[in-house]
């Protein structure tokens, strides 16, 4: 009685090992494989669109987010999905590292993956160079920066601040 109860638990524990092994890629996610530009490679000028390519397809909700080497946001319009791969239009003009960030969640088993990967453009302005373009866009009106409008305050409150203090004056209140 007792070896039928050994060969029997010996039998179940094979059963178990062996659906572990057959459902462990079920258990996988949307791992990152590589990318368009590759990598950690260094391209020569900036991309038109940054592509990354998975273990497994992308739903309609991940994303791709590019920063530029100053920081801000490079990539333009939506995320595309496609197959196994995730992809968005940019458009830039610096030089430097740029960051690309994503989070996807895979179609098949619904688990989240985040991670990122870089890349370095050779040609191209340097962060915080002022170009015509900028200069152009800076000049305008002193209310159209953050500093005319505290500058349109005060005067208003000088203003204000004078209009109360004749009529106190005026009205023999002192």
């Amino acid at each position: 009685m007792r070896t039928a109860t050994a060969r029997l638990a010996s039998v179940g524990a094979g059963v178990i090992v062996l659906l572990a092994i057959v459902a462990a890629p079920a258990r996988a996610h949307a791992e990152f494989k590589e990318s368009v530009p590759v990598e950690d490679s260094t391209i020569d000028t900036p991309p038109s669109r940054v592509v990354a390519s998975f273990t497994e397809p992308p739903d309609g909700a991940s994303r791709l987010v590019v920063l530029d080497p100053c920081g801000d946001r490079a990539d333009r319009g939506p995320t595309q999905t496609a197959g196994t791969q995730l992809s968005v239009a940019t458009t830039d003009r610096y030089a430097g590292v740029y960051s690309v960030q994503y989070n996807v969640l895979s179609d098949l088993d619904g688990h989240p993956e985040r991670g990122s990967f870089s890349f370095r453009v050779e040609q191209g302005e340097e962060c915080g160079a002022i170009t015509a373009a900028d200069e152009a866009a800076a000049e305008g009106s002193l209310f159209d920066l953050p500093f005319g409008a505290f500058a349109f305050g005060l005067l208003c409150a000088a203003v204000i601040g004078s209009a109360a203090g004749y009529v106190y004056v005026a009205t023999g209140r002192r």
